[in-house]
């Protein structure tokens, strides 16, 4: 599963998996993902068109943790770790619920491993 924020970066990470995919030694089935966490401006319907051209199924899963961090995180202070924390905790939810086995993430450089 790759998890897509609708940056560059994610775009990216899925051309780099479907290239893998083709020539690895050993086969996986890809498939994309999509947290709608209702903070305005979410690019689904674009996200929608640029996946579909690539052949990958894309599920978008709506949990509104935007306004769980306005509520928490103080005005004029930064919401990314909490958001980050709230994005994960969703996502392995989801992994545990659909049996995946991998996950790959491009938000931030701290989900290189």
């Amino acid at each position: 599963m790759v998890c897509l924020s609708g940056g560059k970066n994610s775009y990216a990470l899925v051309d780099m998996l479907i290239v893998l995919r083709k020539s690895a030694p050993v086969s996986f089935d890809l498939i994309a993902l999509a947290l709608d966490r209702k903070q305005p401006g979410f690019p689904g319907a674009v996200m929608s068109v640029l996946i579909f051209e690539k052949d990958v199924p894309l599920y978008v899963i709506e949990r509104d943790t935007f306004s769980t961090v306005k509520r928490v995180v103080p005005e004029g202070k930064t919401t990314c770790a909490l958001c980050s924390r709230l994005r994960h905790g969703n996502l392995y939810g989801l992994v545990e619920a659909n049996c995946v086995t991998k996950i790959a993430l491009g938000y931030h450089r701290n989900d290189i491993l």
